[in-house]
């Protein structure tokens, strides 16, 4: 009731003497109910009010029961209005939102770059650059077909310890500093006689600039098919996982690399006659068991692991099968176990000794 007296008493309505419930009919009556269902009305100001008075135009609204309403004076009415504020629009953004959501959901997304189906059609889709990119199944492709040779674009020991298989590596441009790295046009020239043949680069990833130099490079020279895998072999041990080695990666990793794990993919019996010092048995049915008996490095599985066999065929196989149970960084011998124990200089010994 005090409230009800207070609000009469701002409005210009007296209420002294009424009943609660008949006082808030009259300020009802006299307020009247706005059609958004707020309080809006004009009401007139008393007669005698000195409307000469400048301050009665910017005087501080008053404000009613729980700031619910705000009334606004002017020279010759106050007005009560709803106090929305902020809420408001808040409510108005966020029903705005959802209706178009429910409405297209795409809506939502319509600024965004459109992405192919899976990750492995997937590109970094860089704009102004001057050879284009391929994705992962595309290189893929090119590497079953033959339909474009594959240079990686790295210096040669990060080549010969782990590439993409079946890529080719040449000599690097002379007089060059390494934080500037890029390979010999004229080295390539070797391999491509024919300008117009197509080509693929790739080097260390997104964050990786050797291909693109060398892509500009051969553009500059002459070559006018040239493109880049510019997710680079990370993105390749990530989706594809098998990669190569070669007999100075193999020497690199056995002199520096204490942690890596040499296997040998061969029939256990072929193993336990002789094989390379410190490797472990593990042919392709036995992928799986190696996980729980100890073979395999199963609390790193970014330990290098480097798999030989009887051929070339043999050691991927293997390979892959490990790099299916998300071992990171696998690489296979090109060759047979006879070959790199003699490229080695080692002798094959029995296993266990």
């Amino acid at each position: 009731m005090r409230l009800t007296r207070q609000m009469g008493q701002r409005m210009g309505v007296s209420t002294h003497g009424m009943r609660s419930s008949d006082a808030t009919r009259t300020l009802t009556s006299v307020s009247g109910a706005s059609s958004d269902g707020g309080v809006s009305r004009l009401i007139p100001r008393p007669a005698d009010a000195d409307t000469r008075n400048s301050d009665a135009c910017q005087e501080e609204p008053p404000v009613f029961a729980h700031r619910t309403y705000r009334v606004s004076a002017s020279a010759d009415s106050r007005t009560i209005r709803p106090r929305y504020g902020l809420r408001a629009a808040g409510i108005a953004l966020f029903v705005t939102l959802m209706t178009a959501l429910l409405i297209n959901p795409a809506s939502l997304t319509a600024q965004t770059v459109p992405q192919s189906g899976t990750v492995f059609e997937s590109t970094l889709r860089e704009s102004n650059q001057r050879t284009a990119e391929v994705s992962t199944d595309e290189l893929q492709q090119v590497l079953r077909d033959g339909s474009a040779i594959v240079f990686d674009s790295r210096p040669h020991m990060e080549y010969s310890v782990s590439h993409i298989p079946g890529a080719l590596n040449v000599a690097p441009k002379p007089g060059v500093p390494m934080s500037q790295y890029v390979s010999d046009v004229a080295d390539i020239g070797r391999f491509v006689p024919d300008q117009a043949m197509p080509i693929v680069l790739y080097c260390d990833g997104p964050f990786c600039g050797k291909s693109k130099r060398l892509g500009e490079e051969l553009l500059d020279a002459g070559y006018t098919n040239v493109r880049r895998y510019q997710l680079g072999a990370p993105t390749w041990r990530a989706l594809v996982g098998v990669m190569q080695i070669e007999l100075d990666g193999v020497r690199y990793v056995r002199d520096g690399d204490r942690t890596a794990v040499f296997v040998d993919a061969r029939p256990g019996q072929d193993f336990a006659g002789a094989t390379l010092s410190g490797s472990r048995s593990i042919p392709l049915e036995d992928v799986s068991a190696a996980k729980d008996d100890g073979r395999l490095p199963m609390e790193d599985h970014n330990t290098r692991i480097v798999v030989f066999g009887s051929d070339t065929e043999q050691a991927r196989a293997v390979a892959t099968a490990l790099a299916k149970n998300a071992f990171h960084n696998v690489a296979f011998f090109d060759g047979s176990l006879e070959d790199l124990v003699a490229e080695l200089g080692e002798t094959k010994v029995v296993a266990g000794h």
